[in-house]
């Protein structure tokens, strides 16, 4: 009896520790694109996302010893060599895409109110709405107790002044990725989730261009 509450603290431990592991990779993986690494190491965020990760490989397992197949054979340098494939492969191509109280690193449409400074700042940078203290829409990436890290995608507006090729002024769009302290942010707005769903693919993009992955926008549109 006491060899397998032993046994089964010593497996809860290790279970942990590889959810901890594989969500650190995964989250820090993710912000390297956004240029930022997460230094805190207590942030229970990665064992969330680790075991996001690490659940369905267990339950491949177990069916796989069920089944007594070839992958529950496989010696243990090929099933350590399995976990770390498994978890590159998760982590840059599900992990982006599943929503944050799944685990994921799904970004959500915000709008920030800001302290003075800050709102003159993201006037400069056209993204402020007119005469106003609130920011246009933007992806949040991430946030900590330190900082907030949101993508925008605003409006610019080109007069032939600013090029040789245009006759008439136009818009285009400039994506942006602000890494901002929360001590210059007063306040966040979010929308209600029918409005999430209908403008996620407009604001968005920049993040899907920033990361590179495949069909961002379209996964929440659809």
């Amino acid at each position: 009896m006491q060899y397998e509450i032993k046994r089964y603290f010593e497996l809860s431990g290790f279970l942990l520790f590889m959810c901890y592991v594989s969500g650190f990779f995964a989250w820090n993986s993710y912000l390297g694109h956004f240029a930022f690494f997460e230094y805190d190491l207590l942030q229970t965020r990665f064992i969330s996302a680790g075991a996001l990760i690490i659940v369905p490989l267990i339950v491949i397992y177990l069916i796989s010893n069920k089944l007594n197949n070839r992958f529950f054979k496989l010696d243990i340098k090929n099933k350590i060599a399995t976990y770390i494939v498994w978890v590159i492969v998760f982590s840059y191509i599900v992990f982006p895409f599943v929503p944050g109280y799944l685990g994921g690193a799904s970004p959500s449409l915000v709008s920030i109110v800001a302290d003075t400074n800050t709102l003159n700042t993201l006037k400069s940078m056209n993204l402020l709405h007119s005469d106003g203290i609130e920011s246009i829409r933007g992806c949040k990436i991430y946030e900590n107790s330190d900082l907030l890290i949101i993508g925008f995608q605003p409006v610019i507006t080109l007069y032939p002044s600013q090029t040789k090729f245009l006759p008439d002024k136009i818009e285009t769009s400039g994506g942006r990725i602000l890494h901002i302290s929360k001590e210059r942010i007063l306040a966040t707005s979010v929308l209600p989730q029918g409005q999430v769903i209908e403008e996620f693919s407009l604001l968005c993009k920049t993040l899907q261009a920033q990361y590179g992955a495949r069909g961002l926008s379209n996964l929440f549109v659809k």
